[in-house]
């Protein structure tokens, strides 16, 4: 991840279709955390802009670390 100061908390992937490609895989696991990509940040360092809030429960965030371990090793 990427330094943060907030609730938002970006997650370095560098390739924009790789970005994209995983955002859908979380997406289809029932978790939304948009890609963002060139021209929004500059080229190769496209991010996952992950939000966490308080009415995320301690299952949410396992639930969120398992399926994000699981895409980011394909």
């Amino acid at each position: 991840t990427i330094s943060s100061e907030s609730q938002i908390i970006p997650i370095l992937i560098g390739d924009a279709k790789k970005a994209v490609n995983i955002s859908k895989l979380l997406y289809e696991s029932g978790i939304l955390i948009p890609a963002i990509r060139p021209p929004t940040v500059p080229a190769n360092s496209s991010r996952l802009r992950m939000t966490v809030m308080s009415s995320h429960t301690k299952k949410d965030l396992e639930q969120l670390a398992q399926v994000l371990n699981e895409v980011l090793s394909l």
